[in-house]
């Protein structure tokens, strides 16, 4: 188990975080790699990381409305084709969130439409919004200011995992990867049944059975009441699983999720999020505690 780096809105630090044992060097430019240890004693905030594809949501001075993927606009084109249903999710609720960002907020978050290297068969939303940058200031909002703006929106945050003294053991950390909260027990049925419907070649499939179910990583950030000051991603091995799918194969939405409607109609909670606040409770679930999600 190690952190790697995250690439971030602007001015937030990325950084990588490993546990005790040797692993390679990142290879990204101007990567830090770190030691839990070096976070102890700080309050953090974990959540769940989706394997979905970079998204960014805004406004312009003009109030238009701006779509883009890892900062470059969305402009139309075949390779854009797992975006269109976010391009429609967005424009059916174009005037609810130019209420909420105007055009000094910028969304970013995981559209989790696409399968890529884990497939998810109850995501409540196929958009999972991770930061809310202030573009006056550059500075990614809080957690739980960026909940508070958000609530009552159609928009869907990713899920708090744990929220407390950071977990400086990996172990600690291990059974909030067990499991995605966007997966069922009887995923791996759901997803065969999806890759024959869409004539997937068995190999290519099969191959893959094995790598959804556990989380794809957790975020983990360090702030103060207005912002994030650091943020950090936690992977579970350095293999980051095989390449993504030549071909769309969608995720599945949870029942009852509709992404039209005023507000998310199927909530993390519904899927049995309880976020863990204190290193007791987290302690317990590597012990084997029965609950996964154990406030």
């Amino acid at each position: 188990m190690h952190l790697i780096s995250l690439p971030l809105p602007p001015l937030a630090r990325a950084a990588t975080l490993a546990g005790p044992s040797p692993l390679p060097d990142p290879t990204g430019p101007g990567v830090e790699r770190l030691p839990l240890s070096t976070l102890a004693g700080q309050q953090v905030v974990i959540e769940e990381a989706f394997d979905g594809a970079d998204a960014e949501l805004g406004f312009d001075a003009r109030g238009e409305l701006r779509l883009a993927t890892k900062g470059r606009p969305l402009a139309g084109g075949f390779g854009e084709r797992p975006f269109i249903p976010l391009k429609i999710w967005a424009l059916a609720h174009e005037h609810r969130l130019m209420e909420r960002l105007g055009d000094r907020l910028a969304l970013h978050g995981a559209w989790t439409y696409a399968m890529r290297r884990v497939w998810y068969d109850r995501l409540p939303h196929y958009f999972i919004a991770t930061e809310l940058v202030d573009r006056d200031s550059g500075h990614c909002l809080s957690t739980s200011r960026r909940l508070a703006l958000l609530e009552g929106s159609p928009v869907l945050s990713a899920p708090v995992l744990y929220a407390g003294p950071m977990p400086t053991h990996p172990q600690w950390l291990e059974p909030l990867l067990r499991a995605s909260l966007a997966a069922s027990t009887d995923w791996r049925r759901a997803f065969e049944a999806v890759a024959i419907r869409e004539s997937l070649p068995a190999a290519l499939w099969q191959s893959r059975a094995d790598r959804s179910g556990p989380a794809a990583g957790l975020i983990v950030k360090v702030e103060d009441d207005r912002q994030v000051l650091a943020r950090y991603r936690l992977v579970q091995t350095a293999d980051e699983g095989p390449s993504p799918l030549p071909s769309l194969l969608p995720n599945a939405l949870a029942g009852g999720a509709d992404l039209f409607a005023a507000q998310p109609t199927v909530h993390w909670r519904d899927l049995g999020l309880k976020t863990l606040r204190s290193l007791g409770a987290l302690r317990a679930l590597s012990a084997g505690a029965p609950e996964r999600r154990c406030a």
